[in-house]
């Protein structure tokens, strides 16, 4: 029964955003020209107790990042980071605590030049063993998507997974 509501929760979901949502174990990356979905994989419940800046972390260094990387021209990565900081002392605690603590961004990657997009702020939260971002700037979503790139690279470390590249297909909508 807590499935059937679930599902029905999403077909809702699905509905009001225009767009299909769909859950996929291995990640995917969803675009509309109002709406991006991506969904990665966090290799753990995201109902789970969380932890970040271990001690094991060096400090100043990422301890979790979950991007996907679009190349072309102008290459970008939408996704989340948790740096620990100098210092920082070992926390744990939900996956929404986690995402607080870190930064969902679009990245412009030009060679070895890596560029925050500070103006741009995608939502970040979880949904079962998945990492979601969205992005929902029109505008934002056409320079990004503008050389319809058919694939997207999943990059994906914590301390509860190695470091794992996988690629997914990019699905278009009406775009």
């Amino acid at each position: 029964m807590r499935h059937c509501r679930r599902a029905l929760a999403v077909l809702a979901v699905s509905l009001s955003l225009a767009i299909p949502v769909r859950v996929h174990a291995q990640g995917a990356v969803l675009v509309t020209p109002t709406l991006v979905r991506i969904e990665i994989p966090v290799g753990r419940s995201t109902g789970d107790l969380w932890r970040w800046d271990d001690r094991e972390t060096w400090d100043r260094r990422a301890d979790y990042r979950w991007f996907a990387v679009l190349g072309g021209d102008t290459a970008y990565a939408i996704g989340f980071t948790h740096f620990k900081r100098e210092g920082a002392e070992p926390r744990q605690g939900t996956f929404g605590e986690l995402l607080r603590a870190g930064q969902a961004s679009l990245v412009q990657v030009t060679g070895h030049l890596e560029r925050v997009l500070i103006r741009v702020r995608p939502q970040a939260f979880g949904e079962d063993s998945l990492l979601v971002v969205e992005l929902r700037d029109s505008v934002v979503i056409a320079t990004v998507f503008a050389s319809r790139p058919r694939q997207a690279t999943l990059e994906m470390l914590s301390p509860y997974q190695p470091f794992t590249r996988r690629t997914v297909p990019v699905h278009y909508e009406a775009f």
